[in-house]
């Protein structure tokens, strides 16, 4: 049984969301790091393209550190699925 169908199958699952994430870089290794992001969030939290956003990770950076800034460089608009999951949070 894969990943999916097992997460799936426990008691009060409702949606699955499989997600991808790849560390790479585009043509410029020393710029920045960009991410995409989602039109919920930026509505909730006051974000808009450009603005750079300080996230907390478990995955520290060569530096120790485990503070990282993405920039804002896009939005996109989620599937109504997800609009549940980010509605309640604060």
């Amino acid at each position: 049984m894969g990943l999916e169908q097992r997460i799936a199958a426990v008691p009060g699952v409702k949606h699955i969301y499989p997600c991808n994430l790849v560390g790479a870089t585009y043509q410029r290794p020393t710029q920045q790091l960009g991410a995409l992001v989602s039109s919920l969030l930026q509505d909730q939290y006051h974000w808009k393209v450009g603005d750079q956003i300080p996230l907390l990770a478990q995955t520290p950076q060569k530096n120790g550190s485990k503070s990282w800034t993405f920039e804002d460089v896009g939005t996109f608009r989620p599937p109504d699925m997800w609009a549940s999951s980010f509605s309640s949070t604060t």
